[in-house]
């Protein structure tokens, strides 16, 4: 037992390392950058919509006679979607979180910049699809990022189930490597009580830092 189980721990706080790298990478993009994600199609399509996080696009900031503060650019289906925006600044009266424009395919295609909405923290271009961006396309998109269009009941029940599993992973060596026979029983409750707590508050909150862009 003593031999399997570091190797066993070493096992699963290596994948759920991988796994937390790969939800941060699919995460809404930095405070720092306008569009923080994309969101294509419509809600009411027959084909959807497909979402990707900010993260994945190729952005920089205009120059300063620029309409626009920020221009990003990705390739979707072969061609390269440009989207140039600007955050809304102090005084103006709009719903949305500033402005934007998108050109895909030598087409012009209505953008608006709006609250995730999943994270009302971080600001995505909604470009409302157009014939140069067919079902095909979309589904696509959803398949080259499959971690951000996933179901958020899918982050949630991940969460549900990893919580107790990484708590318990924390709390493994301890009842391993205390000296229970050497230890009063009182401390030996106390110390197990106490780690416990902060196993599962500590695994709490990293779980809810990871899918926080993921769910309501």
């Amino acid at each position: 037992m003593r031999r399997i189980l570091p190797i066993g721990l070493a096992i699963y706080f290596l994948c759920f390392t991988v796994l937390g790298v790969l939800l941060r990478g699919a995460a809404p993009g930095p405070a720092a950058q306008t569009v923080q994600g994309v969101r294509l199609g419509s809600w009411d399509g027959a084909a959807g919509t497909a979402y990707f996080s900010g993260k994945r696009l190729d952005c920089a900031r205009d120059n300063a006679g620029s309409p626009y503060g920020e221009t990003c650019r990705i390739a979707i289906a072969g061609d390269e979607l440009v989207l140039v925006a600007r955050a809304r600044q102090a005084g103006e009266i709009m719903a949305a979180r500033g402005v934007c424009s998108a050109t895909y395919r030598n087409e012009a295609w209505p953008c608006s910049l709006q609250t995730h909405h999943n994270y009302r923290a971080a600001t995505v271009a909604y470009v409302e699809g157009g014939p140069a961006l067919d079902p095909d396309d979309l589904a696509a998109v959803r398949r080259r990022f499959p971690i951000e269009n996933l179901p958020e009941t899918a982050f949630i029940y991940g969460a549900l189930a990893l919580w107790p599993l990484t708590a318990a992973a924390l709390v493994a060596p301890l009842a391993v490597l205390w000296p229970r026979g050497r230890a009063h029983p009182l401390l030996t409750g106390a110390a197990f009580t106490a780690w416990g707590l902060v196993a599962l508050l500590g695994t709490l909150w990293a779980l809810g830092l990871l899918i926080r862009g993921f769910w309501d």
